[in-house]
Order: structure tokens, then sequence, then C-alpha cells
């Protein structure tokens, strides 16, 4: 009996069939009780406000990162976002009162994390069970009022939950983080070993047991494709370190279809002994439709940095040309970017100003009357810096 509780202790993945189409389902803690920090200072984040939206986070999507249009962040749920940044849905929300965490199922759609940037990195740490930061794209009102809370100041208190996304940071640190006991694969419970001896020693505690460790043993296991991660890393060597952040970002699809070609390659051009020496090489000889993927990635890559070189150049302080910025690393410009970030101006004479949801990485409204929800929008843990 201990070794088949030790083996269902061990399975946090599980792939699971839903309206026909195939998911991998994974634990994950959303927001902890506690006092965060973000764009909008230091906010506390109640047990008594968290509980109020518990049911509203289900069917939420999943994004990898939390969804732009241009330099802004935009909410998840609208048709763009979905196409281009949704990989799953959450399900089954919860909350711990002895973790004080909002917890849930993140549910992966295994398509999806093939075709959608970044989807291949959370697929290879499910694979492996490592968990992941996450960041909550949450609407909130914000209560100006100061305090502390465990041994930690606020300047104010997030209220009335309007739950928007849940993002999973690729490469970064949510506001409300790992450390602090929230992400993917972070929501198992410690095991108590005298409650499972009494469960498997009583009757109906025996039944129930045996019906999940069934349940285990009728799962399919998640398979780590070595195969893939191996054609990475032999493309990465091909051309080059400096390229390695885009072969990082290609799916699964694309990196069968550069092996192939690299075969190609050697087969057609029998006289040449090197392999390509960088990537322009590597294009000439692509076929139409390898090509053609390749570019939509560079693409994507290069949409995102020129959104970040235009916010930069953009904030009024900004003493770099675009030049120098284009010279920098995309991990760097993320960075910049969050300090770029200026007070928007004012509607013109006559006009009514524009209505626009705030979110994480804007600017905070100011409000030059005191009021005890004066401030609105995604706050933290919904923002994240950038690891180095």
């Amino acid at each position: 009996m201990e070794t088949l509780v030790a083996n269902l202790a061990a399975s946090k993945v599980q792939r699971k069939t839903l309206a026909g189409r195939s998911y991998l389902v994974a634990p994950v803690a959303m927001i902890v009780e506690g006092v965060f920090t973000g764009n909008q200072g230091a906010v506390l984040y109640e047990r008594s406000e968290i509980t109020k939206s518990i049911s509203s986070w289900n069917h939420k999507p999943i994004t990898v990162g939390h969804p732009r249009q241009g330099d802004q962040f935009v909410s998840g749920c609208l048709p763009d976002a979905i196409e281009n940044y949704s990989v799953g849905m959450i399900l089954n929300t919860s909350f711990n009162t002895s973790t004080k965490k909002l917890r849930a199922d993140a549910w992966f759609d295994e398509s999806r994390l093939d075709v959608v940037p970044g989807g291949h990195a959370i697929k290879a740490a499910l694979a492996k069970q490592e968990p992941m930061e996450v960041s909550t794209g949450l609407f909130v009102d914000k209560e100006i009022t100061s305090g502390q809370h465990n041994g930690k100041e606020y300047s104010g208190k997030a209220r009335n939950f309007r739950p928007d996304h849940l993002a999973v940071i690729v490469n970064g640190v949510g506001a409300c983080s790992v450390k602090d006991g929230a992400g993917l694969l972070v929501n198992k419970e410690p095991v108590n070993p005298e409650f499972e001896k009494n469960l498997a020693d009583s009757d109906t505690g025996g039944k129930l047991l045996e019906n999940r460790i069934q349940e285990v043993r009728e799962s399919k296991p998640l398979i780590v494709n070595e195969k893939v991660k191996m054609k990475r890393d032999e493309i990465l060597a091909v051309i080059g370190e400096s390229h390695q952040e885009f072969v990082t970002n290609l799916s699964d699809d694309q990196v069968v279809a550069l092996a192939k070609l690299q075969r190609t390659v050697t087969v057609e051009v029998p006289v040449v002994n090197e392999a390509p020496k960088n990537l322009d090489e590597l294009l000439a000889s692509a076929p139409a439709d390898v090509k053609a993927k390749i570019e939509e990635a560079f693409a994507v890559n290069t949409a995102h940095r020129d959104g970040l070189i235009d916010q930069i150049v953009a904030n009024e302080k900004n003493q770099f040309s675009k030049e120098e910025l284009a010279a920098l690393p995309t991990a760097t410009l993320d960075k910049m970017a969050v300090f770029a970030v200026n007070a928007a101006p004012a509607p013109a004479t006559g006009s009514a100003p524009a209505p626009a949801p705030r979110y994480a990485g804007s600017a905070a409204p100011s409000d030059p009357k005191p009021s005890t929800a004066a401030v609105k929008g995604f706050l933290p843990p919904s923002t994240f810096s950038a690891k180095a």
C-alpha cells in the first residue's frame, strides 16, 4: 500500500481528453494571500477578497505571457489575444484555507502548445514536472490605504476582483512568484503519512484509494520528445549561439522541418563538406514551405523587439537612439521597457476621453482627490519583472 501511495503522489501532470481535444492538466497556485509589489506599489491581497471571485476564474484563458496589441497590454479574452496567445483554460478553481492559496487545474491544449510562440517551453516543463512562474491578469479596484500584513507594509488593498486570464511567464518572475508559493506545478499540499495510513486501513478509505490508484494507472504518461530536443541542439550548433533566442522560440514542428532541411542540403549538394555557416546560408537553400515557417518565426520576434524599442523611444526621459537600442538583446529591452511608461496624454478640447482598460505593465491613473477606491486596473500579481 505504501508503494501505491508513492506512485499516486508522483503524478502531477496528466493527459486528458475534453470535447475531442487532448489536454495536459497540471495544478497551479494563482494567488497567495499577502502583500505584493508591482507597478501600482505594494498592494495587499486579502483572503476575503480573493474568495469572492473563485467561480469567475473557471474557463478563463491561459496565455503565454500577458497579451499585447502593439505596446499596450490588453484583455486575454479578446479574439486576437486568444488566437495569438491562448494555450488552454482554467478549471476547478478553489481556495485552500490552510495554505491561503487560490488553486486551480490548468488545462493546456497540446495542439496550441505546438504552435503558440513559447508553448514548447511550457510543454517541456510539464514533461519534466518543473514549476513555472505565473501572473494573474485581473481587473481590481485599489483602495488607497496603508498598513502592515505579516511584517510587510502596503499602500493599498485590492478590491472587487474581475478575473481575465492567467499568464504563464516563460522568461521572467511574477509579482506573486514561485518563491512566494504561487506558480504552475506549485500546488501540492504536504503529505500526512498518518492520515494516509488511517485512510488505507479503513474500508471506505481503502476503496477510495484503490479507485484513485486505478485512475493513475489508466492515465496516459507524458512523454518527453528527446529526439526533438536533440534536433534543437543540433540546429543551434549550426547557426550559432547568437541565434539562441530564435531557436528557443521554435515549435516542435519547426524544429523537425529544419532538421529535414539539413539532411536535404547534405544529399543534394554532396560537394559541400561543411554544414551551413549561418542562418542566411541555411535559408538560401530552404524549400519554400520551410523558409516561410522560419521567416514567420523571425517576424514575430522582430515585431516584439520593434514594439519594445518604440515604447522606450517614446518615453520623454529616453536618451537612446533606435540604432543603439536595436543593438541590445531582447531580454535587456524587456527590462528597459518596464520603466519606459509616460502618463497618458490629455484628450483634445471638446472630445470625451476614450475609455481604455488599465492592465499589467501600464501606468497607473492619478487622482487629485483622496479616494477609498482611486485606482482601477490590472494590479500585481498581474505584473512581473524579467529575469536577468
